[in-house]
This record gives structure tokens, C-alpha cells and sequence, in this order.
């Protein structure tokens, strides 16, 4: 159940990224339809493809009003489009790293998994064990674990 709750968060966090960029494409369409006398998809289009920063050529701004807001539309745009592909980003390692853990979670602990976590040859214990999930998780790599288990050894004496 919480995993559902997590990948609808994840959801619910892209759907916002894009319903941000339609918002904001098809406001910058309507200002720029209504500075540069377009109709209404037009305005929408040119908003779009500027703020892909492909640029066609197909319309061009003839007011100095619409070049001036073009400075902040694109500024904006170039901006927010960052943000969106972080978003995007974030959210498909975190789902490939949900999956990861959940195919984990179903795998038995056999002699032979249990034999490949086991560091120092004296079973596996529970650093071990944690470090062992952690690493096939892909969060952390024998760097960043050796420093820690030693630390723990060294506890021990």
C-alpha cells in the first residue's frame, strides 16, 4: 500500500511539471496573440515552439512590446523546462530504483545470496547484510561501504 502512495506522489509530481508548461505555454499564447494581433493558436504555437527554442521562422514578432515580454517568456521557459527535465529526471531513477527494491524484496535468501553478501567470511551479519541490500540497490559501492564496516569492526574490539 505505501508503495502505491509513493508512485502516485511520483505521479502526481510529473503530472504538476507538465500542467505547469501547458499553463504557461498557452498564457504566453494569449499575451503574444494579443500583442501581435494572432489569432489565439497561433499565439499558442509560437509560445510552444519558442519555448522549445526551436524557432521555425513561421511567425515573427513585429512589436516591441511582444519583443520585450519574449525576453522574460524565454528566460522564464528555458527555466522552468529545466526544472521540469530535473523532475523527470528524479522521478524515473526513483521509480527504477522502486522497482529494484521491490524485485529485491521478493528474492529468497538463499545459501548462495546470503554467501555473496558475507564480506569476511564469518557469516553474514547485519551490516553486512544492510550494506549488501544498499549495494545491489545501486545507492552505494564497496568506497562507500568499506570505511563503515571497518569502523564498526573496530567498535567491536
Amino acid at each position: 500500500m505505501q508503495w502505491l502512495r509513493w508512485q502516485g506522489s511520483l505521479h502526481k509530481k510529473v503530472a504538476f511539471s507538465i500542467t505547469t508548461v501547458v499553463v504557461v505555454i498557452i498564457a504566453g499564447g494569449a499575451v503574444y496573440s494579443a500583442l501581435e494581433e494572432w489569432t489565439f493558436s497561433d499565439g499558442v504555437w509560437w509560445a510552444f515552439i519558442t519555448s522549445l527554442t526551436i524557432g521555425y521562422g513561421d511567425l515573427s514578432l513585429t512589436t516591441a512590446a511582444s519583443r520585450i515580454f519574449s525576453i522574460f517568456f524565454v528566460l522564464g521557459m528555458v527555466t522552468l523546462m529545466t526544472v521540469v527535465m530535473g523532475n523527470l529526471s528524479t522521478t524515473s531513477y526513483q521509480l527504477h530504483i522502486a522497482q529494484k527494491r521491490a524485485r529485491l524484496l521478493k528474492t529468497k535468501l538463499t545459501p548462495a545470496v546470503l554467501e555473496d553478501l558475507d564480506r569476511d567470511g564469518e557469516g553474514v551479519d547485519r551490516f553486512e547484510f544492510v550494506f549488501g541490500m544498499l549495494k545491489l540497490l545501486d545507492l552505494v559501492d564497496d568506497q562507500d561501504v568499506d570505511p563503515w564496516i571497518k569502523k564498526v569492526r573496530r567498535a567491536r574490539c
